[in-house]
C-alpha cells in the first residue's frame, strides 16, 4: 500500500466549495467543480447542488422538482434501497417469442410527446412515467424479454430521477475526458495509460521525468497519484501556462502538489547548458518575466522549434557575453542601467523570480543523473524531446513514449537502435476490445474506439 493512498484515506472526505465532483446519473459521469454558483445542466434539466454541501462523498441524492419549476430540481438524500430496478417495481411478466411482427412505424406509442411532457412535469416518478408509456404502447407486451429489458433501461436513463456525487479517481476521470472529447487527450485511453506506467516501472519513491503536451496534465496527474512522500515529479511542458485541468480536478493535498515541479522546456534547457554570466543572466531573467507577464495570443510551435530556439537564445546569451548585442538586448540592459541609476546604487540586487529557481532545481536534479524515468506524451515529433532527456535518466531505467501515430516512433526507433546505451525497445499498438457480458447476449460492444495510439519502450543503460 503506498504512502500516497495512507494520505488521501486521512483526507476529509466531505464535499465542500472548491472541490471537483463527479456527478453519476444512471451510468453518465460529469466532473463539476464546485463553487458559488451551486447550479449544474444534468442535459436538459436544471439542477441545484447546494444540498451536497458539507456531505459525504459517494452518497445517493434525489432529484425533487421544484414547485411550478419546468425541468428544475433540487438535491435531498435518499437510502440505496429506494433506487429499485424499474424491471421489480413495473413487474413485467409477458413477453413475445420474438418480434418479427413489429414494425418501427411511430405508431405504436398512444401517448403524444405532448402528453409525455405533461406528464413528466407533473412531477410523476420515473416508474409511474415509464408504467404510463408501457401501459400506452401496442407492441411492448410482444417484444421478447431481452427486447423490454433494453426498452426499460432506455426509458430508465431518461427518466432517471437519482444521484450519486462521487469523489473524483484517477480511472473516472480518464474514463470522462475520453467519452467527452478523445481528441483533446490524444485518444488515450485508461488500458494504454495503465502500459504507460507499468512500462516505466512506476514506484512510489520514484524520481520521473514527464513531458506532455495536449493532454490538459492528465498524465502528470496519474504519475503524481501514485507517488509516496519521497517520490518526485518533473513536469516539462512548453507553454507560459501549463495544463493542469486533470491535476487540478484530482483535489490533491498541498503535500501532495509540492512533489511536483513545473518547469519551461526552454528555461530548462538553458539551465542545463550551463549558466550564464551576471548581467546576461538578468536580461533573460527580465526577458522571460516579461514574457510571463505579458498577455499574448496562443502559438502553436512545435517542438523542434522550441529546441532551436532555446539554442538560439543560447549564442544570443553568448553574444552578449562576448560584447555583439541586438536591439531587443540593448533595450533590456538599458533597462537594468535606468532602475540601477534611480536607485543611487553601484549595483542592482535582483530577486529571482519563482519559476527561475525552481529550474534551476530542476536542472541541478537532472545533472545528477538520478530520475527513474521518462514519459514523454505530445502531438509533436518526440525525438529530439527523448534524446534531450534521456541521457539524465539513471542506468538501468526505463523510458516510455506515446504517440498516437505510428511514423514519428519508428523513426525514433530507428535512431535509438544506432545507440549504444539503450536496450530492449519495442514499439507495440494498443488494441482492446470491450465486450458486453450477460445471458445469451454476450457480444463485443458495437460502440467503441479501436485505436488507442502506439507505445515505444526501452531501458537505458551504461555502455561504458
Amino acid at each position: 500500500m503506498s504512502s500516497n493512498f495512507v494520505e488521501n484515506s486521512e483526507q476529509s472526505s466531505v464535499i465542500s466549495k472548491g472541490n471537483y465532483v463527479v456527478l453519476n446519473r444512471k451510468g453518465f459521469n460529469k466532473l463539476h467543480l464546485l463553487n458559488d454558483n451551486s447550479i449544474v445542466f444534468m442535459g436538459k434539466d436544471k439542477v441545484d447542488l447546494e444540498a451536497i454541501i458539507g456531505k459525504p462523498f459517494w452518497t445517493t441524492f434525489k432529484m425533487v422538482k421544484k414547485k411550478d419549476k419546468k425541468r428544475e430540481y433540487e438535491l435531498c438524500v435518499c437510502e440505496r434501497s429506494e433506487m429499485i430496478e424499474l424491471e421489480e417495481q413495473l413487474k413485467v411478466t409477458a413477453s413475445g417469442e420474438d418480434n418479427r411482427n413489429i414494425w418501427d412505424d411511430g405508431s405504436s406509442q398512444k401517448l403524444s410527446t405532448e402528453e409525455i411532457v405533461e406528464l413528466r412535469d407533473s412531477g410523476l416518478s420515473a416508474d409511474k412515467i415509464v408504467g404510463h408509456l408501457i401501459e400506452n404502447s401496442k407492441t411492448f407486451h410482444n417484444k421478447t424479454e431481452y427486447s423490454q429489458q433494453k426498452y426499460l433501461k432506455k426509458k430508465g436513463s431518461k427518466y432517471f430521477e437519482f444521484m450519486i456525487i462521487k469523489k473524483p479517481t484517477f480511472r473516472l476521470l480518464c474514463d470522462i475526458m475520453f467519452s467527452k472529447d478523445q481528441g483533446k487527450i490524444l485518444g488515450l485511453r485508461i488500458d494504454s495509460m495503465s502500459q504507460i506506467f507499468t512500462s516505466v516501472n512506476l514506484q512510489p519513491d520514484g524520481k520521473y521525468i514527464v513531458y506532455e503536451n495536449g493532454l490538459q496534465g492528465l498524465v502528470a496527474a496519474g504519475v503524481l497519484n501514485y507517488l509516496g512522500q519521497s517520490g518526485q515529479l518533473i513536469h516539462v511542458n512548453i507553454g507560459k501556462h501549463p495544463q493542469q485541468h486533470a491535476i487540478l480536478a484530482m483535489n490533491f493535498s498541498e503535500t501532495q502538489r509540492n512533489r511536483m515541479q513545473t518547469v519551461k522546456l526552454s528555461t530548462l534547457i538553458r539551465k542545463l547548458n550551463g549558466k550564464k554570466s551576471d548581467q546576461a543572466s538578468n536580461v533573460v531573467i527580465l526577458e522571460e518575466k516579461q514574457e510571463m507577464d505579458s498577455s499574448t495570443s496562443k502559438v502553436d510551435i512545435s517542438e523542434a522549434v522550441v529546441l532551436e530556439n532555446a539554442i538560439e537564445k543560447e549564442s544570443c546569451r553568448a553574444d552578449i557575453e562576448n560584447g555583439v548585442t541586438n536591439n531587443n538586448e540593448v533595450r533590456s540592459i538599458n533597462v537594468l542601467k535606468r532602475k540601477k541609476s534611480d536607485s543611487n546604487s553601484e549595483s542592482t540586487e535582483f530577486k529571482k523570480p519563482r519559476w527561475e529557481e525552481e529550474a534551476e532545481s530542476v536542472a541541478d536534479l537532472l545533472k545528477s543523473k538520478s530520475c527513474d524515468g521518462l514519459i514523454v506524451v505530445c502531438k509533436e515529433h518526440p525525438g529530439s524531446i527523448v534524446k534531450k532527456f534521456l541521457s539524465y535518466l539513471a542506468p538501468s531505467r526505463s523510458f516510455v513514449v506515446f504517440s498516437f501515430y505510428r511514423e514519428p516512433l519508428v523513426e525514433l526507433y530507428c535512431e535509438l537502435k544506432e545507440r549504444h546505451d539503450v536496450i530492449n525497445m519495442r514499439l507495440t499498438e494498443t488494441w482492446m476490445r470491450n465486450y458486453q457480458v450477460l445471458p445469451d447476449r454476450t457480444h463485443p460492444d458495437v460502440m467503441m474506439s479501436g485505436n488507442s495510439g502506439f507505445l515505444l519502450t526501452g531501458i537505458l543503460v551504461d555502455n561504458k
